[in-house]
């Protein structure tokens, strides 16, 4: 039996086999017209994925049929008798799986091929050299990205949820068991909004969610307010239970000296830290596919939304940008199969008000339309030693509010302790 060995071979094979089995091959062809390389082949494909979407049946009569009654295009590019011959040289519709393969892999080589002209278009015409290494990435994973996925029924599917309701859930549970107990903890694929005033901590929730997070697998920080160097002060706080102020002043105790230069890693070698302050939602993709190549990623967080800045000159709107952001996060989040993290201000207008509601989020509703949960922080100045956290959204579970210990001198928030009321004397 002659297998095809060429594209051209393996594409007619393919053809030949839907009109010998009356279209009823299409059911197992999960190609596009654009995984063809010979136009002509491309066609007669569309054509027939038309005729058996009509429900008619695929063969020589009905394609011939079509034909005639086709545009002056689609006359130049067949004739029933290219039709024939694709019937005719096809050894047997059995091989249809070995046609289709052929084909989808001589498509994946010339979408490596385009995908290097775009790259060398980009080394040439882009200055950004850092916008050059997104676009040949993207290109090189777009052309490896073919859907082979079939759609399947419930019936046909169903085992495989059940078989994860007995699996350990896939949810990480935060620093906090009162959330954990509203949220379930951080969910992949989730996009989470902490919003806040400024000075209420949501720098010190988003990176002590961070650090909780680094026994997971690698975690991307992109801090657009703080650098490098005010991070790491604050997780050897946390983590070391140095007083803040002592580090930030270098006025430590020699104990508390001894346990900063005999530090153990704990992690921290997979904590990734970009203080790039023009910080984009490109160039955040790019540092996390970047990372998640040298080990898998557990967590992204963004500090803060509104201080990002658009690629290039935007004739957009300032909520349309922060719309498109928040967009692209959420989908990161389901690309990368991580829990993202959004640290959000407020508006202005907030702060003369109590505490904050879904409104406050500042300048553009998309915000709240994207994230799957929103988390409201919100500091008293009459309790300086609480942390309220509002579960203004969220779509998979309660919404309620839980108070916190604010333990910012040891830069972090915790659980809160009961403590037996003591009567004075």
């Amino acid at each position: 039996m002659n297998e095809p060995t060429s594209t051209d071979e393996a594409e007619l094979s393919l053809l030949g086999s839907i009109l010998m089995t009356g279209g009823k091959a299409l059911e197992e062809i999960t190609l596009t017209p654009d995984d063809f390389a010979s136009p002509r082949n491309a066609r007669a494909f569309e054509l027939m994925q038309a005729l058996w979407a009509k429900g008619q049946a695929v063969d020589l009569v009905s394609t011939g049929s079509a034909i005639a009654t086709s545009n002056a295009e689609t006359k130049r590019l067949l004739e029933p008798a290219y039709l024939a011959k694709a019937m005719h040289n096809t050894p047997t519709s059995a091989l249809i799986g070995q046609y289709q393969a052929i084909t989808r892999e001589h498509s994946i080589r010339r979408r490596l091929i385009n995908a290097t002209t775009a790259i060398s278009q980009a080394v040439n015409e882009v200055d950004d050299i850092n916008q050059v290494i997104e676009v040949a990435r993207k290109a090189i994973d777009d052309a490896g990205n073919v859907s082979t996925n079939e759609i399947r029924s419930m019936a046909e599917v169903e085992a495989e949820t059940i078989a994860e309701l007995n699996a350990p859930p896939r949810f990480t549970i935060t620093p906090w068991q009162d959330l954990n107990h509203l949220i379930g903890g951080w969910r992949p694929g989730a996009l989470y909004v902490i919003g806040a005033r400024p000075g209420s901590g949501k720098t010190l929730v988003g990176l002590q969610s961070a650090v909780g997070m680094l026994g997971r697998g690698s975690v991307l920080m992109c801090t657009l307010e703080m650098s490098q160097s005010e991070i790491h002060k604050r997780v050897f706080s946390q983590l070391l239970h140095i007083p803040l102020g002592n580090i930030l002043d270098s006025n430590m105790t020699p104990n508390e000296w001894e346990r900063l230069t005999n530090r153990k890693a704990t992690g921290r070698e997979r904590f990734y830290i970009d203080d790039n302050p023009a910080q984009t939602v490109e160039g955040i993709r790019r540092q996390a596919r970047t990372i998640q190549r040298r080990h898998p990623l557990s967590m992204i967080v963004v500090d803060y939304l509104q201080l990002m800045e658009s690629t290039g000159k935007s004739d957009k709107k300032r909520h349309e940008e922060i719309a498109r952001w928040t967009r692209a996060l959420k989908v990161m989040a389901k690309t990368f199969d991580v829990p993202v993290l959004v640290l959000s201000q407020l508006n202005r207008e907030s702060a003369r008000g109590g505490k904050p509601t879904l409104a406050d989020l500042r300048e553009s509703g998309a915000i709240e339309q994207d994230a799957d949960v929103v988390l409201l922080l919100h500091r008293d100045e009459e309790s300086p030693d609480e942390l309220s956290m509002l579960v203004a959204k969220n779509r998979h579970g309660m919404r309620e509010a839980i108070t916190l210990q604010w333990e910012g001198h040891f830069a972090s928030v915790s659980d809160r302790q009961w403590r037996p009321a003591i009567e004075a004397a």
